[in-house]
């Protein structure tokens, strides 16, 4: 087939080639989809554990040959350990599943899930606005987080991923402008004061605070505070 369409390619007409382009593109955009759903349902049925040889080791453990969706595919399907990661938890919001009693949940991402399943959004556009839906979680209502999905499915749909990056931000901004506040967790994680190797010749130091560390720490820096600097 490849050297078929090798030949043959550079004999069509302008308006025939653009054509194949776009028709390739189509099939493309569908094929993404089926990966994702592939991936999705592939990890729901616990494949690994149905293809995986298992054994005990010495001390009484049952060891699988797979540990994850994941490793399966990475070996079965020759892809990254990462893409098989990508696939499987975009595919998994994207597409709809079975509660325990067997009821229909719906993708977390209907409007996305939708027009990716008619191919009309790739699988790069589909990881984009599935990415800028995760930065916004717990901001603004429901109604303008699904606003905001179906216009970045919209963008997806019809543009490129450039501009589909700068509608995004606008989005983000426009939802969580000061960022998602940290939990006291991620509080005790993160604050402090951490000191990073020298760059030519200067100190470099990288600094968490909250508000009023932040404070504290610039009324300490000012010069008319400071007992070392000449009135």
């Amino acid at each position: 087939i490849s050297l078929n369409l090798h030949a043959s390619l550079p004999l069509l007409s302008p308006p025939d080639l653009v054509a194949f382009a776009s028709v390739a593109e189509e099939i493309s955009r569908l094929v993404d989809h089926m990966k994702l759903a592939a991936a999705a349902a592939l990890d729901r049925a616990r494949i690994c554990a149905e293809v995986s040889g298992s054994w005990t080791t010495s001390a009484g453990k049952v060891q699988q040959e797979y540990k994850n969706t994941a490793e399966y595919m990475r070996h079965r399907l020759r892809i990254s350990r990462r893409e098989a990661w990508k696939r499987i938890r975009l595919g998994s919001a994207l597409t709809p599943s079975f509660g325990l009693s067997g009821q229909l949940i719906n993708p977390e991402l209907p409007a996305l899930s939708e027009r990716s399943s008619r191919g009309e959004v790739s699988g790069e556009g589909a990881q984009m606005v599935s990415l800028a839906m995760k930065q916004i979680q717990g901001c603004g209502t429901s109604e303008e987080r699904a606003a905001m999905e179906a216009a970045l499915t919209d963008v997806a749909a019809s543009q490129d991923l450039d501009a589909l990056t700068v509608v995004a931000h606008a989005w983000v901004n426009h939802l969580d402008p000061d960022g998602t506040e940290p939990t006291e967790q991620q509080k005790v994680e993160l604050q402090g004061l951490f000191i990073r190797r020298k760059y030519r010749g200067l100190h470099r130091l990288d600094i968490f605070a909250t508000d009023d560390q932040f404070e504290a720490l610039m009324t300490a820096l000012a010069p008319e505070t400071n007992p070392h600097t000449n009135a």
